[in-house]
């Protein structure tokens, strides 16, 4: 079965780092494309291709149409190689739904999107479209960094082993799949990471007993290992280094020239709480690598396909 991939992309930007993502896979296996533009009726926002006038004439101020002239424009030369690619402009009050509802219709198998950076003061005044989607979007979310290569630079597992319930046991399993597969895909290595705490910070020591941090280090170390084992990964794969999540993660990516850091997700009743809290927030604002985001199969987003939606224009 062929893998579809959602592509978002950013008309404003003269570089698109999803799509060049998505053309270094498509070259490897067969995949098909779905490339958005999402426009807002209320922003007049610029194009960074020149558009023919001779292919807009007559409907110069409609400006959706020329938008999807801009997009085709795009896609040519993807199309011209022999690859699977559809474009859609589509219409949107709130981006990340209009994201997650165009998914959800195209039956996608994965969503690609350019990361948006944000100051601080701009992240503790609104949730962003990218924060949304960690939380609400069911498919796996590839957040791309840059346009740099994948090929043969590391993949970061970022495992939570703090808790042994089963959701997290699963969603372990999934995130470590994940990354296998995708290593062998682009020929690198799985790194598998977790942020030792200081203090029991999760383990299950007795509240009257005080663990030493080296005994912490190791008990981490040793569910690490069992959980790379079941992977056939070797231990010098896996990495357990005291401090905050968000920190040994980027550090290490940073460190090896990682080109995904893979996170993890816990859903529950159809929400998604945050397997590793803001920790997802953190990890991706301060990244130079792509972050994809898997959530458990049984994820049911509250976001919904909206019938009575007006796609502005599709080819």
């Amino acid at each position: 079965m062929t893998t579809k991939l959602l592509i978002v992309i950013d008309p404003k930007r003269t570089d698109q780092p999803a799509l060049d993502r998505a053309l270094e896979i498509a070259r490897l296996i067969d995949i098909s494309m779905h490339i958005v533009v999402f426009s807002n009726k209320n922003a007049e926002d610029s194009l960074t291709l020149s558009v023919d006038p001779a292919l807009t004439r007559g409907f110069e101020n409609d400006h959706d149409r020329v938008r999807q002239v801009w997009l085709d424009q795009l896609a040519g030369p993807i199309r011209e190689e022999g690859l699977k690619v559809t474009t859609e402009v589509r219409l949107f009050n709130r981006l990340y739904e209009a994201i997650i509802q165009v998914a959800l219709e195209e039956d996608a198998d994965i969503v690609y999107k350019p990361i948006r950076r944000h100051t601080v003061l701009q992240r503790a005044l609104f949730n962003s479209t990218d924060w949304n989607l960690i939380r609400l979007c069911p498919l796996p979310l590839l957040l791309v960094s840059d346009s740099r290569p994948v090929k043969g630079r590391d993949i970061i597992a970022a495992v939570d082993l703090s808790s042994e319930d089963d959701d997290h046991t699963e969603l372990n399993r999934l995130l470590m799949s994940q990354a296998v597969m995708i290593s062998r895909l682009i020929q690198s290595q799985v790194k598998v990471v977790n942020a030792s705490p200081q203090g029991s910070g999760g383990l299950n020591y007795p509240a009257s007993e005080s663990a030493d941090q080296k005994d912490i280090d190791d008990a981490y170390r040793a569910k690490a290992l069992a959980l790379a084992d079941k992977f056939n990964l070797s231990s010098e794969q896996v990495i357990i280094k005291e401090g905050s999540a968000e920190k040994v993660v980027n550090d290490l990516a940073r460190s090896t020239n990682a080109a995904v850091i893979i996170l993890g997700t816990v859903a529950r009743s159809g929400l998604a709480g945050l397997f590793i809290g803001n920790t997802a927030e953190r990890v991706l604002e301060d990244s130079n690598s792509d972050v994809l985001v898997v959530k458990q199969a049984d994820f049911t987003t509250p976001i919904q396909i909206d019938p009575l939606q007006d796609r502005a224009s599709q080819q």
